[in-house]
């Protein structure tokens, strides 16, 4: 099994390589922001081995990461090709909301229901050729590419 540096250093350099091919294709400079900064949020912190422990580079945000490993045994649904991101994302977007939820039970923030409305049409009305959409899809192709490049460095370290 590939080590964390191996990983990091693999998907450092395929991140960079994607970035400069989509920069070289004229992608608009918020999608390609979008898409490297994703490629190396989810390397960095949110990689499929976020089960295994928060990482020191994480600092206090590594606290969120501790629930996560209650719920993914490594190499278990954190390594499913797609599968696995999605559902690091869905367990971002249910922290975010509990966060929130809290927040808005102690007064700090007010969430009139026209937003919850708002939000919903967003999702609903999906259209990945207008912004923001674009560069929402831009953000998850990112992540799912760093996890790719995270899981054939752990497939070829198996090989050899």
């Amino acid at each position: 099994m590939a080590m964390g540096r191996t990983h990091d250093l693999c998907n450092i350099g395929v991140g960079l390589g994607c970035s400069g091919w989509l920069l070289a294709r004229d992608l608009d400079p918020i999608s390609l922001v979008a898409f490297a900064g994703s490629w190396f949020f989810a390397t960095w912190f949110f990689s499929p081995d976020a089960d295994l422990g928060p990482k020191n580079r994480a600092g206090l945000l590594g606290i969120f990461l501790y629930p996560y490993r209650l719920f993914s045994k490594h190499r278990g649904l954190s390594h499913w090709p797609v599968v696995g991101t999605l559902s690091r994302l869905l367990y971002l977007l249910v922290l975010l909301g509990l966060v929130w939820w809290v927040a808005q039970q102690w007064g700090h923030v007010d969430v009139p229901t026209s937003n919850w409305s708002a939000l919903w049409h967003f999702l609903k009305d999906f259209n990945p050729q207008i912004s923001p959409y674009r560069e929402l899809s831009w953000g998850i192709i990112g992540m799912i590419g760093a996890d790719l490049t995270h899981l054939l460095v752990d497939k070829i370290s198996d090989w050899v």
